[in-house]
């Protein structure tokens, strides 16, 4: 597989930006993915097949993470919508965004891994459902400040001018 070909950047104009966190976001199907990958099977029988889901649900979970990057990085997506009306969240909308190029990095390098990796044993199945439920994690974060900034965007509508 050639690294810089499935690491490279995606173009934020390819798909239609999300109205906001009401509108489905292609991470909570990633983290979803991701969950389900981190999910060990103790069974030393069944490493084979663990490994054969595993691989699938993180190559689920990066093409999730892709069409998420996709919709959140347009010129018109939610997030640059509140950096435009919301002066005081600007710097938090950046940092949301500038967080793509590292969880793409990460999903990018358990992929690699689990391609990567040979014969499945216990200790492989309890090697990369560890870096799943990491990558899992990063994840969560990422879409918990993503569902923060929205709702201080809210509160700020709710309050009104003089709130």
């Amino acid at each position: 597989m050639n690294s810089s070909a499935t690491l490279s950047r995606p173009i934020a104009g390819a798909l239609a930006a999300s109205p906001g966190p009401a509108h489905h976001d292609a991470i909570v199907d990633a983290r979803m993915f991701l969950h389900r990958a981190a999910r060990p099977s103790y069974a030393t029988a069944l490493a084979s097949r663990w490994l054969r889901g595993f691989r699938q649900d993180v190559l689920a979970a990066r093409r999730a993470v892709v069409v998420h990057i996709l919709q959140a990085e347009r010129e018109d997506s939610a997030l640059n919508r509140i950096r435009e009306d919301e002066p005081r969240l600007q710097g938090a909308v950046g940092r949301q965004l500038a967080d793509h190029d590292d969880i793409l990095r990460q999903v990018h390098a358990l992929v690699e891994t689990a391609m990567a990796a040979g014969e499945a044993d216990i200790w492989c199945v309890v090697d990369l459902s560890e870096r799943a439920r990491s990558v899992a994690k990063a994840l969560d974060r990422h879409w918990r400040r993503y569902l923060e900034l929205f709702h201080e965007r809210e509160n700020r509508e709710l309050g009104g001018e003089g709130g």
